[in-house]
C-alpha cells in the first residue's frame, strides 16, 4: 500500500509539472483568441452597417431631392430584400419620417430581437460657403462649395447572425483547447510513466537494500540522468555486496577459528581431567 501511494505521488506531481503549465498557457490563448475574433467579428459587423448605411443614403438621393416617396421606397425594399436587414428609416433634414421599409417598421423593435442601428446622412449637391476669414490660403477666392445635407438614413441589422457566429467561434475555440489539453495530458502521461516507472523501480530496490537484500538491482533501460542513477545504484549495490561477502567470509573465518580454539581447550581440559585422576589414582 505504502508503495503504491509513494508511487501515484510521483506519478501525480510529474503529471501536474506537464500539465499545469500547458493548461495555464491554453487558457491564455483561449481567451485571447476568443476576445479577438469576437473583436474581429464585431468590426466587421459595423463597417458592414454602416456601408449599408451609406449605401442606402446614395441611393435616397434622388427621392428625397425629388420628394419622389414612391421611387425611393421602390429603391430601398431592393435593399431591405438583404437576409440581415430589418429595416430602413428615411428622414429629411427636419427630421420628419418621409418612408420606412422593412418588418418590424423603423423606431419599433420587438423585445426579442437582437438589433443594432446605423445612420448616414444624405449629401446631395453643392452649396457656397463663406470662408472670407482665410483669403490667404485661396489666393482671393471667396467661397468654396460644400455638400448639402438633403436628409437622414438609419439602417437597423439584425445581429443575430453575428450572435451566431460568435458562439460559433467560442465554441470552436474550447474545442480546439480542450482537444489540445486532452493531447498534452497524453503526453504528459506517457512521459511520467517514462519517468515514474524507472523511479519506482528505484524505490522499490532501496526499500529491499533497507531490509538487507543487497542482491538487488535495477535495469539499466533508461537515457541520460536517470540512466547515470540506475548504474550508480547498480555500482552501490555491487560494492555493498562486495563489502557484504567479505565481511561475511571474516565473520565465518573467526567463528571458525572460535570453534577450533574451544574444541582444543575442551580437549586439553579432558587430559588435565585424565591426568589429575591418573594423579590421584598412583596417591
Amino acid at each position: 500500500m505504502i508503495r503504491r501511494y509513494r508511487k501515484s505521488r510521483i506519478k501525480i506531481r510529474a503529471l501536474l509539472l506537464g500539465i499545469v503549465p500547458a493548461a495555464v498557457m491554453a487558457l491564455t490563448l483561449t481567451l485571447y483568441l476568443i476576445s479577438a475574433q469576437l473583436d474581429n467579428l464585431d468590426l466587421a459587423f459595423k463597417e458592414r452597417g454602416n456601408a449599408i448605411a451609406q449605401e442606402v443614403a446614395a441611393a435616397s438621393v434622388y427621392g428625397i431631392f425629388s420628394g419622389d416617396v414612391e421611387s425611393l421606397s421602390i429603391n430601398l425594399r431592393a435593399i431591405a430584400e438583404r437576409k440581415d436587414i430589418i429595416s430602413i428609416l428615411v428622414n429629411d433634414t427636419a427630421g420628419k419620417l418621409l418612408t420606412s421599409v422593412g418588418t418590424p417598421k423603423a423606431g419599433q423593435r420587438t423585445k426579442n430581437l437582437q438589433s443594432s442601428f446605423f445612420t448616414s446622412s444624405v449629401l446631395s449637391g453643392f452649396q457656397a460657403v463663406n470662408i472670407s476669414d482665410y483669403p490667404d490660403q485661396l489666393d482671393g477666392k471667396k467661397e468654396i462649395t460644400a455638400p448639402i445635407i438633403i436628409g437622414s438614413v438609419v439602417v437597423e441589422l439584425d445581429r443575430s447572425r453575428l450572435i451566431k457566429q460568435q458562439q460559433n467561434s467560442i465554441r470552436t475555440s474550447l474545442i480546439i483547447s480542450i482537444a489540445g489539453l486532452i493531447l498534452t495530458g497524453l503526453i504528459a502521461l506517457f512521459l511520467s510513466h517514462k519517468i515514474t516507472l524507472p523511479l519506482s523501480k528505484l524505490t522499490q530496490a532501496v526499500i529491499r537494500m533497507k531490509h538487507g537484500d543487497f542482491s538487488v538491482t535495477v535495469p539499466e533501460s533508461s537515457k541520460g540522468e536517470l540512466r547515470s542513477l540506475e548504474e550508480g545504484f547498480n555500482a552501490m549495490a555491487k560494492e555493498l555486496k562486495h563489502s557484504q561477502e567479505i565481511l561475511q567470509h571474516q565473520v565465518d573465518r573467526a567463528t571458525a577459528d572460535l570453534t577450533q580454539t574451544m574444541e582444543a581447550l575442551e580437549i586439553q581440559n579432558v587430559e588435565l581431567d585424565l591426568a589429575r585422576k591418573r594423579a590421584l589414582k598412583a596417591s
